[in-house]
């Protein structure tokens, strides 16, 4: 999440001035202590700034914006595409309530995803077409508004996750009964 720990080692007195939020309590506080006590244990999100953003990923490949972490079980450092992959692969059998890594980052929202899975919510609310992927990628360029390019990149799947390129998978629940509808991305 940050090197805070490291520097509270050295420091004792040292206060750590990221915030985040909690992915998987109700408590949709925000909250500074990110390694002491406070949700000690839980998948948290660290809120990014425009200035983090620009200062970290400015010169980087769209694909290496690795802001976010997986609700389920707190591995950090990944991109939208990489945390959809990684919910496929390690976690479709955990159906329940948590917050999207995504819709918190910018501080925008902090709702709790119910009754759907994570990476239905983020095929259905962070993918777009392959047009309008391309349209906004020319508008953010044509305007050299940096920021909003690089949140772009950072919020929305590849057009690959989107439609035509995702498949739904039935997977059965723990218990047994119901079952869990989402999606997985299909090479083309």
């Amino acid at each position: 999440m940050c090197n805070c720990a490291n520097l509270f080692a050295f420091r004792p007195d040292y206060r750590c001035s990221h915030q985040f939020i909690c992915l998987i309590c109700s408590d949709s506080g925000v909250h500074s202590d990110c390694f002491g006590n406070c949700h000690m244990g839980h998948p948290k999100q660290q809120l990014v700034s425009d200035e983090l953003l620009l200062s970290k990923y400015s010169s980087v490949e769209c694909s290496e914006i690795t802001i976010f972490g997986c609700p389920y079980c707190d591995r950090q450092q990944l991109s939208i595409s990489t945390l959809y992959d990684h919910l496929t692969l390690e976690h479709l059998d955990v159906p329940f309530n948590v917050r999207c890594p995504i819709c918190v980052c910018f501080g925008e929202t902090y709702p709790m995803i119910e009754d759907i899975h994570l990476t239905k919510h983020l095929v259905d609310e962070h993918s777009v077409t392959k047009e309008l992927y391309e349209e906004q990628i020319l508008a953010y360029t044509a305007y050299h508004d940096n920021k909003n390019l690089l949140k772009f990149y950072a919020c929305i799947l590849p057009p690959t996750y989107y439609d035509g390129g995702v498949t739904t998978i039935e997977m059965p629940t723990s218990g047994g009964g119901s079952s869990i509808t989402t999606s997985a991305n299909v090479p083309s």
